[in-house]
């Protein structure tokens, strides 16, 4: 800071302004081509006076009010909790992710072991359905070779039931009565 700042000595008043600020310097032109009445001492004394106003301006700038040290030293505590809170999801995010992978691949399994098991168990249906099957068939075959045996007659029934006709001793064929 310099010493007209400090004592409130200067010409100028101390505020402080958000706009852009005109120069000094373009304020007199005179000054930027080094010649003020043409005097050596009248450029000496302008640039003292620019020299005066930079330090000024420089010096409202490194001045932080109590107010804003207050709030960068609460703006400070919110980043850094910030930064622990990012750190922290960044975290649960990869376990999560690990989480997720690992439950994807159990399911994964599981699906396969369940189509493993639904093509077998249709296997051993088919099979057992085609033994079945053959079962009815060979039962329907056998059902029915002993009913055609049922009604068939025996032979001797058949030769009991003819009628033979008795031979003569002579050789010819009659009637017995």
């Amino acid at each position: 800071m310099s010493a007209d700042a400090v004592n409130g000595d200067s010409e100028v008043p101390n505020v402080r302004m958000r706009s852009k600020v005109p120069s000094p310097l373009a304020a007199n032109p005179s000054a930027e081509n080094g010649s003020s009445n043409g005097t050596p001492s009248a450029a000496a004394e302008q640039n003292g006076k620019v020299a005066a106003a930079l330090s000024r301006s420089m010096a409202v700038l490194q001045e932080v009010p109590p107010e804003l040290e207050e709030s960068s030293e609460e703006i400070r505590k919110l980043d850094s909790q910030l930064g622990h809170l990012n750190d922290y999801v960044e975290k649960m995010e990869v376990r999560l992710r690990e989480g997720s992978d690992r439950l994807q691949k159990t399911l994964n399994e599981q699906k396969e072991e369940r189509e493993k098991r639904r093509r077998s168990f249709m296997q051993r249906l088919a099979t057992n359905q085609q033994e079945d099957m053959d079962f009815q068939n060979k039962m329907q075959s056998m059902l029915t070779r002993v009913d055609t045996a049922r009604n068939r007659q025996s032979i001797y029934e058949i030769i009991k039931g003819m009628e033979v006709p008795k031979v003569d001793e002579n050789g010819a064929a009659g009637e017995s009565s």
